[in-house]
């Protein structure tokens, strides 16, 4: 009985495997994906305290999938045209723009941005007080907040900006377990003397490990977390949010310690992730950080906002999130 039982759970098991596999196939035919290790090589570099960033004056220009990848990075390794100094000038707004890939701007180009739009806007409304805005683009694909945070208090603060602006999706609360402790406990050199100790791994790395394994080796899995949200364990959501929010309140006593003001845009994921969005929004207004809510704009507009068969922002949807923030900006 008992072998015959365990026959019938490895033919269950391989069964289920195959047709795994089918869908996966299937799913790659249909629905195409760019794998960022196309690019990698010539773009992207290790980094001991946040895992990997942009080279330093890098200058790619590729169609993948039809889909057209050109990006430039200053001298310090971030996806602008123009290098920033670290000098405060009373007739310059600096803000400086953290994220991830929908930031950083994946699949569009530097001037298609929301980051660098909001540069041209708000310098085209500063030119008449003969004043100018600098928009640092500080994101990166793939970053969660904690390594936003981590880059902030060891990079971002040496640029004194005046406005912090982060741009929050979802997705960015399943990315923050393996830089968690690092980002709450980092210190600049001249805050301590001790070496940088990082505290036990966190409850979320291992999950992240297997679901950024998962995101960026399949289709299948990103594409049934799009569609189906219950597949997402609740212990891990909360446990993903939890982390996320302690992120957030350490970066907003930092950007209050350096009288920085602290600004995030939440920009829906073409899924839509209304659960996470709205408990974020509610937390941030809980704490008394300022957010832009862009999700009703978004379901607002006709026509689509995205890149094909991609949750990026297209063009069009790059100058509908930097039209809500210069409103933002120029309104407060």
């Amino acid at each position: 009985m008992i072998k015959r039982l365990f026959k019938n759970l490895t033919v269950l098991i391989v069964t289920i495997i195959i047709c795994l596999i089918g869908l996966e196939m299937a799913v790659r035919v249909i629905y195409p994906k760019v794998s960022v290790s196309a690019l990698d090589k010539e773009m992207f570099i290790k980094d001991d305290l946040l895992g990997y960033k942009l080279k330093p004056n890098v200058n790619v220009d590729k169609i993948i999938l039809s889909l057209e990848y050109i990006t430039r990075s200053n001298a310090a390794g971030l996806r602008n045209d123009t290098d920033y100094d670290y000098e405060s000038h009373p007739d310059v707004l600096k803000i400086l723009g953290l994220g991830d890939s929908v930031a950083y701007g994946s699949g569009v180009k530097i001037e298609e941005t929301y980051l660098k739009v909001v540069e041209s806007k708000l310098n085209k409304a500063l030119l008449k007080r003969a004043k100018e805005a600098q928009v640092i683009n500080a994101a990166f694909p793939g970053w969660g907040i904690a390594q936003e945070l981590l880059f902030l208090k060891s990079e971002g603060l040496k640029y004194m900006p005046d406005i912090v602006l982060v741009g929050f999706v979802a997705d960015d609360i399943y990315r923050n377990g393996r830089y968690y402790e690092t980002a709450l406990n980092y210190k600049l050199k001249s805050e301590h003397k001790e070496k940088l100790k990082v505290l036990g791994k966190s409850q979320l790395e291992d999950l992240n490990l297997v679901h950024n394994f998962l995101l960026n080796r399949t289709q299948l899995y990103p594409l049934l977390l799009a569609k189906f949200s219950f597949f997402r364990n609740r212990h891990y959501i909360d446990h993903a949010l939890k982390l996320t929010q302690d992120v957030f309140l350490e970066m907003q006593r930092v950007c209050s310690q350096n009288k920085i003001e602290l600004l995030v845009a939440v920009m829906p994921l073409r899924q839509r992730e209304n659960q996470i969005n709205t408990l974020m929004i509610n937390f941030f207004n809980d704490k008394g950080i300022k957010a832009i809510d862009l999700r009703d704009d978004f379901s607002k507009v006709e026509g689509e906002l995205f890149l094909p068969n991609d949750n990026h922002p297209n063009p069009r949807g790059h100058q509908l999130i930097a039209d809500n923030i210069y409103k933002y900006l120029v309104e407060n």
